[in-house]
C-alpha cells in the first residue's frame, strides 16, 4: 500500500553515507501493485530483492504476512538489528511491539497513516518519517515519466506479438497508462502531467513499419523518435 514515487523519492534523496548503512531493500510486490515497482529496482542503486506475491483469493492480499514473517526471518536467523520500514499500515505496529529490541525507522505517507499510529510511535521512541515530503522532486517527476514510457513500451510489445493495440483514443490510452502506473493527484497536476507525456512521446504518433518475421511480411509498430 506504499506509493512507490513517494518511495523511490526518498531513497534518491539519501546522500551516500545514508545509501552506505542499507545493506538491502526486500520488496514485497503483490500482483496487483503499480507497475512503477518493477522499474523501481533500475533506479536504485542498491541491491534489490523483489519478491512476487501471488493471492490466494483474488480478493485478499497476502502481502503483509509475508512481509511480517521476513522481517521476523532477517531479525533472528540473519541478525538484521535495524530494520526501515516502509507502509503506512497500522497492522505493523504489532510487529514493532513484538521485536522490541529491533531498531525501527518507519517511512509512512501523510494521508495514509492514523494519527493514533503516530502518537504510539512517538510515545514509544520509534523514528518515522513522512515519505510523502519527498514527492515533489524532480527526480520523481523524471521516475514518473520513465515509468510511463515503459508502459507504452510495453503496449508496444504486446502489439507486435499478437497485434493487439487497445484503445487508439489518445485520452482513454493516458488514461490506461496512468492507472497502471498508479499515478494519482489534484486533477490539474495529473492533467498537467498527461499533457507533458503526450508532447514527448505521443504528439509525433507511433511509427507502423513493415517488417520480415518468419518469412511473412506483417506490420509492427515503434515509437516516434525526432
Amino acid at each position: 500500500n506504499v506509493d512507490p514515487y513517494a518511495f523511490g523519492a526518498t531513497i534518491l534523496n539519501l546522500n551516500e553515507e545514508m545509501l552506505s548503512k542499507i545493506k538491502k531493500i526486500i520488496l514485497y510486490d503483490d500482483v496487483n501493485t503499480s507497475t512503477a515497482w518493477d522499474y523501481i529496482m533500475d533506479i536504485i542503486d542498491l541491491p534489490v530483492v523483489k519478491k512476487d506475491i501471488e493471492r490466494v483469493l483474488d480478493n485478499k492480499s497476502l502481502v503483509d504476512i509475508t512481509m511480517t514473517a521476513g522481517v521476523c526471518e532477517e531479525y533472528y536467523r540473519n541478525n538484521v538489528e535495524s530494520i526501515v520500514l516502509a507502509s503506512s499500515d497500522s497492522d505493523f505496529w504489532g510487529l514493532i511491539r513484538q521485536l522490541p529490541n529491533a531498531r525501527f525507522l518507519v517511512l509512512n505517507e501523510y494521508r495514509k497513516t492514523s494519527g493514533a499510529i503516530i502518537e504510539k510511535m512517538d510515545q514509544c521512541n520509534i523514528r518515522h518519517c513522512y515519505m510523502s515530503d519527498f514527492a515533489q522532486d524532480q527526480k520523481i517527476q523524471n521516475f514518473k515519466s520513465d515509468v510511463l514510457f515503459l508502459g507504452l513500451a510495453e503496449r508496444i510489445k504486446h502489439f507486435n506479438s499478437t497485434g493487439e493495440f487497445g484503445s487508439l483514443d489518445v485520452a482513454e490510452l493516458l488514461q490506461q497508462l496512468f492507472y497502471d502506473a498508479n499515478i494519482c493527484g489534484a486533477e490539474g497536476q495529473v492533467q498537467k502531467e498527461k499533457d507533458a507525456f503526450y508532447e514527448k512521446y505521443l504528439k509525433n504518433g507511433l511509427l507502423l513499419k513493415p517488417v520480415m518475421e518468419d518469412g511473412k511480411l506483417v506490420f509492427k509498430i515503434e515509437i516516434y523518435k525526432k
